[in-house]
């Protein structure tokens, strides 16, 4: 488990990316319920694989709104 000097950094480090307060608060909130989901009894050889996969796309949806915004997103009339 993270020590919460190491949970400050990482939050430091992500606002400066360009994160906002309610992207690092849905950031960590899906750190929480991927753990919890990991800890759940295996049902499936591939599940905790795929689980893992899942969180790490929606992860990556989340580090790529930084980007559009800095490219310009939204712009007017989309």
């Amino acid at each position: 488990m993270p020590q919460d000097s190491d949970v400050q950094q990482d939050r430091e480090r992500l606002t400066a990316y360009g994160m906002t307060e309610d992207e690092l608060d849905i950031w960590y909130a899906l750190g929480n319920v991927a753990g919890r989901m990991l800890q759940l009894p295996t049902l499936h050889p591939m599940e905790q694989h795929e689980t893992a996969h899942d969180f790490h796309k929606l992860q990556d949806r989340l580090l790529a709104r930084p980007g559009l915004r800095a490219t310009g997103w939204p712009r007017e009339g989309s």
